[in-house]
């Protein structure tokens, strides 16, 4: 009898599973930003990712643990900030609406809004879960475009004593009300027109509070 080969072994034998964090990671993305947190449970996550619980828990040691590694995940996918705020530097009113577009394309996405379900919980039940959202999606945008803003007042395009207050002023403009309408499901996606007038209004708005020149 002629001994078995090693192929002929190994193909008999148990074959390796797939990185199984990713593969339960994908599952809890999909599962918190469909069902949110509080709609979701480890075992849900395991049945999706094809696993046991106690796999779950073994990869990540807490709900919260799988939720924070979710936002960092879906995170990854979104555009980086430089790329949402790169300017041309020839005509500050341009490049604020070209950013306003990029900003509301984001903010109106439907993967963001995946997002937006997955925060459907009482930040004092997990208060490390809105923080690491705001240091995760917010602030490294806003901080971006805090840097385009001391760009144009040491160009005179603008004038921005307090380029934090007036980040906060321009995101609130230009994603405030559309980002509150498509998460509530309150009116129908913007059409390219709307979205036009909404940007172009906003950025008006801004420039104005904002203009370099005395007269106001």
């Amino acid at each position: 009898m002629q001994p078995r080969s090693p192929t002929a072994t190994k193909k008999r034998g148990r074959q390796p599973d797939p990185d199984k964090a990713q593969v339960i990671l994908r599952a809890a993305c999909s599962d918190f930003a469909h069902r949110g947190y509080f709609g979701t449970s480890m075992e849900a996550i395991a049945t999706s990712a094809h696993t046991t619980k106690a796999t779950v828990y073994a990869k990540f040691d807490s709900k919260d643990g799988l939720f924070a590694a979710a936002l960092e995940e879906i995170g990854r996918k979104l555009p980086a900030p430089r790329r949402v705020m790169r300017c041309s530097g020839r005509d500050i009113s341009e490049d604020l609406l070209a950013i306003a577009r990029r900003l509301l394309k984001l903010a109106l996405h439907p993967s963001t809004r995946g997002i937006y379900r997955m925060l459907l919980l009482p930040i004092d039940t997990a208060p490390s879960i809105g923080t690491l959202y705001w240091k995760s999606f917010v602030e490294p945008y806003r901080q971006a475009f805090e840097e385009v803003l001391h760009h144009a007042h040491r160009n005179q395009a603008l004038r921005v004593h307090d380029p934090e207050l007036a980040a906060s002023h321009f995101f609130s403009l230009v994603m405030g009300d559309p980002t509150l309408r498509y998460l509530l499901n309150a009116q129908r996606p913007m059409s390219a027109e709307a979205r036009a007038v909404h940007v172009g209004t906003a950025v008006a708005c801004f420039v104005t509070c904002y203009c370099a020149s005395e007269a106001r």
